[in-house]
């Protein structure tokens, strides 16, 4: 069974909502702020391998830069594609679990984005035996050894995730955000002993009181567990980044020197 208790009808209108809900969660100045800081490494060419919906990547294709798209979604990615038609942007789009980057997109590129707090979420949509310490924590090691491949020399990765209270809670907690069309309410819940983070969402259309319910289950990792598997994949050094990031975020720049 899925950790993801949902159809894809309900997924379809979660993804919808999640895009209007991500530009509210992030900062407006956060595309801006990213791109100054990647025209300070130098970068030409973006690899945005979290690509979701599309945030912050048709904002930085808007500002002029080469980024290509993937999404181990087959649903985002058609969402994406969408997208892009519909506001007349080429951006290329590959469909590819992190786990097996090399095998599916055909090149590299000066910086890769694994943003959004994917990471931790490698294994939040397969089956539950999938969701063991020891088998996410594997794939953990197995996507970020392909973030590293997928670089060209000198090349740069940033990856972001919940930072360390909001990663680990002692106690549930709730959040809640509208758009036009639907209302999201969110419970989020700590198992110390299994390490798991569980998260029921609720999405509500404003315009008919439908609802539609979905789970997901996180592994979340301590920054310390982060770096660690970005320098036995072979970064040499790993620094906070300084872009205006949504407020329970923590965001790094790993180096390919």
């Amino acid at each position: 069974m899925s950790d993801v208790k949902t159809s894809k009808d309900s997924m379809k209108s979660f993804a919808e909502t999640w895009d209007q809900q991500v530009r509210h969660l992030w900062p407006e100045a956060y595309p801006e702020s990213l791109s100054n800081e990647l025209k300070k490494l130098n970068v030409s060419s973006i690899l945005d391998c979290a690509g979701g919906t599309g945030y912050p990547a048709i904002e930085l294709k808007q500002m002029g830069w080469d980024i290509s798209y993937s999404d181990g979604s087959e649903l985002l990615n058609t969402f994406f594609k969408n997208r892009i038609e519909t506001l007349h942007l080429d951006i290329p789009t590959y469909q590819s679990r992190w786990e097996n980057l090399t095998q599916n997109i055909p090149k590299t590129y000066d910086a890769l984005m694994c943003s959004g707090n994917s990471f931790i979420s490698i294994n939040s949509y397969d089956n539950d035996a999938s969701f063991t310490k020891t088998v996410v924590k594997q794939n953990m090691q197995q996507a970020v050894n392909e973030f590293y491949k997928m670089l060209n020399a000198n090349g740069v990765l940033y990856i972001d995730m919940f930072n360390e209270s909001y990663a680990f809670p002692k106690q549930p907690f709730s959040i809640s955000s509208e758009s036009d069309t639907h209302r999201i309410f969110t419970t989020v819940n700590y198992d110390s002993v299994r390490n798991a983070r569980t998260t029921l969402t609720t999405t509500s259309s404003l315009h008919d009181d439908s609802e539609e319910h979905m789970i997901t289950k996180l592994t979340p990792i301590h920054t310390e567990e982060l770096i660690e598997f970005l320098k036995e994949a072979g970064f040499s050094r790993v620094e906070f980044a300084a872009t205006d990031d949504a407020d329970y975020v923590d965001s790094f720049f790993a180096f390919k020197d």
